[in-house]
């Protein structure tokens, strides 16, 4: 068998929304650039599970998508980029 039961078991499971606390908070998408490769980069604030607006800080990391037969997919994620592009900053990095 290629998966065990407990794999096979929850992709089968009805889905079930993540509680309140375990939610990704989205701020603001900013800063989109295309890239000489021909992928897009843009800036992502948000608040995470990890760092509600209460109990920590703003999260800003660079997404890069990828267009594969028409469709745009995340090909690399750059994390915490807040202390350098946090929403006060202007410069895009480069990818």
């Amino acid at each position: 068998m290629l998966f065990d039961e407990e794999i096979v078991a929850a992709t089968e499971a009805e889905p079930v929304a993540l509680a309140e606390e375990d939610k990704t908070q989205m701020l603001g998408v900013r800063e989109v650039t295309v890239y000489e490769d021909g992928r897009v980069g843009a800036l992502v604030d948000y608040f995470g599970p990890t760092s509600p607006p209460a109990e920590g800080p703003l999260e800003t990391d660079l997404w890069i998508f990828e267009n594969v037969d028409g469709v745009w997919l995340l090909d690399e994620v750059v994390e915490n980029l807040e202390s350098t592009h946090g929403p006060d900053m202007t410069a895009t990095p480069a990818a």
